[in-house]
């Protein structure tokens, strides 16, 4: 899946549903499950601490998740 670029300014939702998030980043939901699970990927809001609770991802975040891993070479990339 190509990795979308549109910015915050756009019309769409300010709350995304984890599909959307992941669509917008073009990775699976599993891999968006992985990363809040191990803390390494975009910040999230949880509505409830129950298993089951509600997990929406705000554009402005993944527009900053977008930001934080641009590289401009791949000798620039070193890997935490």
């Amino acid at each position: 899946m190509p990795m979308h670029h549109e910015t915050s300014n756009d019309s769409g939702p300010h709350l995304l549903t984890p599909k959307q998030a992941a669509e917008f980043l073009g990775v699976s939901v599993d891999t968006l499950a992985r990363w809040r699970v191990l803390g390494v990927g975009p910040a999230f809001v949880k509505f409830s601490r129950a298993k089951q609770a509600l997990v929406r991802y705000r554009r402005e975040d993944l527009d900053g998740f977008i930001r934080e891993h641009r590289h401009t070479s791949t000798s620039s990339y070193l890997p935490s």
